[in-house]
């Protein structure tokens, strides 16, 4: 503990300016646990009472413990059963015991509970009814709960008995309507709020009744317009009922509100809602007559905001900040203000800095008349710094602390601006065609989903959302059909990694929307040595069983092939689990054509946030966000034309709306991955565009062997929009063109040029009037008549790194298309001065149709590397009767570790510069680095 102050005293100097919390308590949780943000609750002797779910041995159980007298009691456990325990809210009833409040997941069904501390001990849990997100105060010696299930809002107040608790429903008026996110508190008097959210196609609005009476009618808290979310409440000493919430502000299909204005934070889930958010927004009721309070002083990006009115008049706000755009150095920090008779008081950063997740925190009130908070503080290092930065977050010690907030003068109300208030008449709830199509006899659905979203877990941008607030916004507010949850590895540990897959349980509906659970693995950064192998999204068939996450940064996983051979492991089977690349050209983290592997990368990401990245100067049809520039020979057909096979998917990534359109027969887990997985796919701009391509009857993402010389395409697409132009491409060629004027076509068009390649690839690109895209995967046509080839080292002009004394991994890419298999012995060339691990070759059988890796290891001296060159490096094959083929590897010798954005110049100089004067290039392009540092 002395240790720990004079820590405090440290904060305190570096936060100049800023109020300290007085009575800061850190609570070190126990060995080998993770903790999520802890409630506390005051009882009328002072007891302090604090609850958290600890996540232990591979679940999480709600813990709680006690201070009294300056003493904290040893920690306990009230539900003894082998579920997961989250969600907690914690009260104290008028016998000065603890009563308690969660969210259970027994592996099938999620369940709310309850449970009072006797002097026995903790009672016996007892449940409420099915559904989560509780929220619940006591009344009068009763126990009033709402609660989350099926799309409507359960409120009880408490029987007190073993009998079954009585509840009543809060249902929308429509189906189309979901009502969640519930709130409630009491006032003085006995009055009972109850706030949430209700979301459909296009909006999302906060609700607000008093429900201790009868005939209380609804009201809105805000415009009834936009997406407006995370409602909290509090009610004061006069009855009235304060709310705030996130107002995302949204104008839907407009891109106008560009990522790059600073003046006002910018808050984006969807690329579909422009955001101007200054996010808190505090609304105030007695049920007749409306008020707002002046806008808080902090400019910060508001998230998660929590109100609490005290007994002594100060309204206090508390929200989640993002601090700091350097990767390695940013997170989010708590923020706190206060209101009172002279205006807002910003009290700053008054929690100790660190990583922390971007979650509610809890306010209380002492009999003293003290208001207090409590959090969860996760200490996490991060591998790596500015001169050789790394995306892995050290997985480090977390602790609880409990705090009291500065005191306040008192006397007075805070001053309120009254509001004229207009009726709210709620649009219409958006609706979607429904398409299908049929294919060997067997009716096709087209489902429309997003298979690529960051949650609070990823520490890449300010943007990303609550991980299970992101499920209910896309199911409900963005109306998609299945998702996935795709946060980077290298800031994922076993905690977060299983709030992941409790989320993904959380909104699973079969038959009305699908979540997976995923990962990104992400070779942005050199440390390591693993910058040339892009990024790729992990997606997992079964939720719970075999999924399970891997680093890019972990020297055991820091290559796609490691990656793959891991998840084949963990995941029992290939047919459990798929990758796919994202972003494949980006300056940052471009994709490596020396790592390809059909089972594993069934897919590949088309399109994103960052725009197309269908080909070089391909028509994106939106503004590209949050990009750099792009590597030449990186693009997507690029790797067609080396032979890889990909259906093609679009995703969100950081705020955008692109979407994949799977065809399945029904909408479940199974049918949505197994159609993934045989790439029966296509990928959209973020419209629900219906395109339907076959080849000779074939459908997309199949390959079939020609019978005849003729290739009958046949099309079928249908726009949200008018479509102005189809466009059908053959091995990177578009060979057929369509100027149209029609939201539908049904095309047909014989394609009668000889096919002079084995390996032949068919897609068509759809463009709407307004810019929107659909691409078709491709469908492969396999000519018999022309003999195939052994492709050795595909990846042969793709630019490698090597340094002094560090040992690199050259991968060698073989694509044998003959009909027979291949055998022989793959060896390095190096100069004088370097050393191959595997000296001796290294044996392949490469078989029919098929693909296969060598990987060599390698170091070179210092004296081999005393300037920036283009040594000669060879691979070669030797057959079994000694015949040879030989390709060269473009390497780069460098006696200094270059930065991402020289080598991203070097593989530009690469399609440029002529590969007898790149030596010369060199040294020019070397003195004006000099020059540059």
């Amino acid at each position: 503990m002395k240790k720990y102050w004079v820590f405090s005293i440290c904060v305190l100097l570096l936060c100049a300016g800023y109020c300290l919390p007085s009575d800061l308590v850190r609570l070190n949780t126990p060995k080998d646990s993770r903790s999520n943000p802890p409630v506390i609750a005051f009882a009328s002797d002072g007891t302090l009472w604090m609850a958290w779910p600890s996540y232990q041995q591979g679940r999480f159980k709600i813990a709680v413990c006690s201070r009294s007298g300056g003493k904290w009691s040893v920690l306990s456990y009230p539900d003894p059963t082998l579920t997961d325990q989250v969600e907690p809210q914690l009260l104290v009833n008028s016998q000065k015991k603890p009563v308690l409040v969660y969210s259970s997941y027994d592996g099938q069904r999620w369940f709310v509970k309850q449970t009072t501390k006797t002097q026995q001990g903790w009672d016996k849990p007892q449940v409420l009814s099915p559904g989560f997100h509780p929220s619940a105060v006591m009344r009068r010696g009763k126990l009033w709960a709402a609660w989350e299930r099926e799309g409507q809002i359960l409120v009880t107040p408490s029987a007190g008995s073993d009998k079954e608790i009585p509840y009543r429903s809060i249902k929308p008026e429509s189906s189309q309507i979901s009502y969640s996110s519930p709130c409630i508190d009491k006032g003085p008097n006995g009055e009972v709020w109850l706030t949430w959210t209700a979301a459909q196609h296009g909006f999302q609005s906060v609700l607000l009744q008093r429900i201790d009476r009868k005939d209380d009618s609804l009201l809105t808290v805000d415009d009834g317009t936009g997406v407006n979310r995370n409602p909290r409440l509090s009610v004061d000493g006069e009855g009235r009922a304060w709310v705030v919430y996130e107002s995302l502000m949204c104008q839907l299909d407009d891109d106008s509100v560009s990522w790059e204005q600073t003046a006002r934070p910018i808050y984006e889930l969807d690329k579909v809602y422009g955001v101007e958010n200054p996010s808190r927004v505090i609304k105030v009721t007695d049920g007749q007559k409306w008020w707002t309070a002046e806008t808080p002083q902090d400019p910060a990006m508001g998230l998660m905001p929590t109100v609490f009115c005290s007994s002594r008049g100060t309204v206090w706000l508390t929200s989640r900040s993002f601090t700091g755009y350097s990767r390695p150095r940013r997170y989010f920090c708590p923020i706190c203000e206060s209101l009172g008779t002279e205006g807002w008081i910003n009290h700053g950063l008054a929690w100790l800095k660190g990583q922390s997740y971007k979650a509610f925190l809890s306010l209380a009130e002492d009999p003293e008349g003290r208001v207090w908070t409590a959090w969860a503080q996760h200490d996490r290092e991060k591998k790596g710094f500015l001169d050789n930065p790394s995306w892995t977050h050290m997985d480090g010690p977390d602790f609880i602390a409990v705090a009291s907030m500065p005191e306040l003068e008192t006397g007075g109300s805070p001053r309120l601006i009254p509001l004229e208030r207009k009726a709210v008449e709620f649009p219409e709830p958006q609706t979607f065609s429904q398409y299908q199509t049929t294919y060997k006899g067997k009716t096709l659905q087209v489902y429309f989903g997003d298979l690529h979203q960051h949650s609070e877990i990823s520490g890449c941008g300010r943007r990303n959302g609550r991980i299970d607030q992101n499920q209910h916004y896309t199911h409900f507010v963005r109306g998609l059909d299945f998702m996935c949850t795709i946060d980077h590895a290298e800031h994922q540990n076993d905690h977060t990694w299983h709030m992941t897959q409790l989320a993904a349980q959380m909104y699973n509906l079969p038959g009305e929307f699908i979540t997976f659970t995923g990962f990104e693995w992400t070779s942005e950064f050199d440390a390591g040595g693993n910058l040339y192998r892009g990024h790729y999204n992990i997606i997992f068939r079964n939720v719970g069983k075999g999924d399970y996450y891997f680093s890019a940064s972990d020297p055991s996983y820091n290559t796609p092939l490691e990656l793959w051979d891991a998840l084949r492991k963990t995941a029992g089977r290939v047919e459990n689990v798929l990758t796919f690349a994202h972003h494949t050209s980006r300056r940052m983290a471009w994709i490596s054509w020396n790592y390809y592997d059909p089972e594993m990368v069934p897919l590949i990401e088309i399109a994103q946030a960052r725009g197309s990245y269908e080909y070089e100067g391909c028509f994106t049809g939106l503004e590209v966000h949050n990009d750099c520039t792009r590597v030449r020979g990186h693009y997507v057909r690029d790797g067609l034309d080396r032979g890889m096979r990909w259906g093609f998917v679009a995703s969100g990534d950081h705020g955008g709306r692109q979407l994949a359109a799977v065809f399945a027969p029904s909408l479940d887990r199974q049918a949505i991955f197994e159609s993934l997985k045989n790439k029966r796919v296509y990928a959209t701009s973020g419209e629900h565009i219906f395109l339907d391509v076959l080849v000779n009857g074939r459908f997309m993402g199949e390959e079939f062997i020609l019978e005849k010389e003729s290739r009958k395409v046949e099309i079928k697409a249908v726009g949200e929009a008018s479509l102005v132009e189809i466009d059908l491409f053959r091995n990177g060629r578009s060979i057929r063109k369509w100027a149209v004027k029609n939201e539908k076509v049904d095309l047909e068009w014989e394609d009668n040029e000889p096919l002079t390649r084995r390996e032949n690839y068919y897609y068509v690109r759809v463009i709407q009037a307004d810019g929107g895209q659909a691409w078709s995967s491709p469908v492969w046509v396999i000519n018999p008549q022309v003999p195939g080839e052994f492709r050795f080292q595909v990846g042969d002009d793709e630019l490698r790194v090597i340094y002094p004394g560090q040992e690199t991994d050259f991968a060698i890419l073989m694509h044998n298309e003959t009909e027979t298999s291949i055998q022989g012995t793959v060896a390095l060339d190096v100069p004088d001065g370097w050393v191959v691990k595997e000296k001796e070759g290294i044996k392949v059988d490469c078989p029919a149709n098929g693909w296969r890796h060598a990987v060599f290891h390698v170091r070179a001296s210092s004296s081999a590397l005393s300037q920036l060159c283009l040594p000669s490096v060879k691979a070669r094959f030797v057959f079994p009767d000694n015949r040879t083929v030989e390709s060269p590897l473009f390497v780069v010798g460098s006696p200094t570790r270059l930065s991402r954005e020289q080598k991203a110049v070097l593989i530009d100089a690469r399609t440029e510069v002529p590969k007898d004067m790149f030596q010369e290039y060199l040294k020019k392009i070397a003195e004006i680095w000099r020059k540059e540092s």
